[in-house]
């Protein structure tokens, strides 16, 4: 058996049950579990292909070096297995593409259509409406890149590790196949490491990663500054109610959040779309003790992320100055020995 015959098998066993949900996808971007099945069973007419992860129905399709046939046939379905892809007609008897896992890249949503990347500068693209792109575009991601990283065949280094998927836009670095101001998708394991770009798949073991930095202030909101006013009690009214809606409609939220990459031969540096630093500490917690030279994972105290709950209760249980016992533990003025009450606020001591 060749190499190549043993990757499919590998990826299956090394992907985790709950990572490998299946799931199906019809007009408008709903779910449609019936999908799932009808490409099971076209898949079980030619042969295993591997284990069904992610299937979607287009309204009509496009490709850039790639051959297929039947090609002026309406709703077309989109297969992605651990092992490979396929696409179908509407009803699942002509196949009109295939080819295998290691020719995706990524998929990314343009002009209301889902365009998936392929080796060599070829592309696929169906188009399913702007409601419909993104929840697919993220389920395919996700389902790929986890489908690489069980092609990989890495040895576990992070036991503990759950896999876990980030969309990221990829800034620069060296040493890497991704080019730099493009969006990626990075996934981590218990073994290793995948980044998904316009290029080439980058995968590497755990054992090859050096250092992992995470920083940034999370999710920042702002809003367009409008102020109001007005004359008389009933104008000053009006005019603020009017600011707090303009400062409502106006208000934007975007995440500043980095993470860096540090192998012996490469690095990358990251900005990811939806996750916190914060969130990210807490889901490689297993990685970084790793890293760390621990074999268990790292608290969220010991990342500076203890809860507000804690932190609320710290601060209606102990005094106001807790670094002296001579302020008051009322309202923290400095108080003297011979005082049984606080002089300002009547606190007793």
């Amino acid at each position: 058996m060749t190499h190549d015959q043993q990757l499919p098998a590998a990826a299956e066993r090394s992907l985790p049950a709950q990572q490998l949900q299946e799931r199906g996808f019809g007009n408008f971007g709903m779910e449609k579990p019936s999908l799932v099945e009808r490409s099971k069973l076209a898949l079980a007419r030619r042969g295993s292909h591997g284990r069904v992860l992610v299937v979607f129905n287009g309204g009509r399709a496009s490709a850039k070096g790639v051959e297929r046939e039947h090609r002026h046939g309406l709703f077309p379905n989109m297969v992605l297995t651990t092992r490979s892809w396929h696409i179908y007609d509407m009803n699942f008897r002509n196949l009109q593409a295939q080819g295998e896992l290691r020719d995706l890249l990524l998929a990314e949503e343009v002009k209301e259509s889902v365009r998936v990347h392929l080796t060599r500068g070829r592309y696929l693209s169906f188009y399913t409406g702007s409601i419909a792109a993104t929840p697919i575009v993220e389920a395919f991601n996700n389902a790929l890149s986890l489908a690489h990283l069980g092609a990989g065949s890495f040895p576990i280094v992070a036991p503990l590790q759950e896999p876990v998927v980030y969309a990221a836009h990829h800034f620069g670095g060296y040493g890497t196949p991704i080019p730099p101001d493009t969006p990626a998708q990075i996934a981590f394991s218990s073994g290793g490491v995948c980044v998904l770009s316009h290029a080439e798949p980058f995968l590497r073991p755990l054992a090859q990663l050096q250092g992992l930095q995470s920083g940034g202030m999370g999710e920042m909101r702002s809003d367009a500054g409008w102020v109001g006013g007005g004359f008389g009690v009933a104008g000053a009214l009006k005019g603020a109610l009017f600011a707090s809606v303009m400062n409502w409609v106006s208000t934007a939220t975007h995440m500043d959040s980095v993470l860096r990459l540090r192998f012996d031969d490469a690095e990358a540096t990251f900005a990811l779309l939806t996750t916190g630093p914060g969130r990210v500490g807490i889901e490689l917690s297993a990685l970084l003790a790793t890293l760390r030279g621990s074999d268990q994972p790292v608290a969220p105290d010991a990342l500076g992320l203890a809860s507000l709950a804690e932190r609320a209760v710290s601060r209606t249980t102990e005094p106001h100055n807790r670094s002296s016992l001579k302020f008051c533990g009322g309202c923290g003025t400095r108080r003297a020995d011979a005082h049984a009450f606080c002089t300002e606020c009547g606190f007793k001591f």
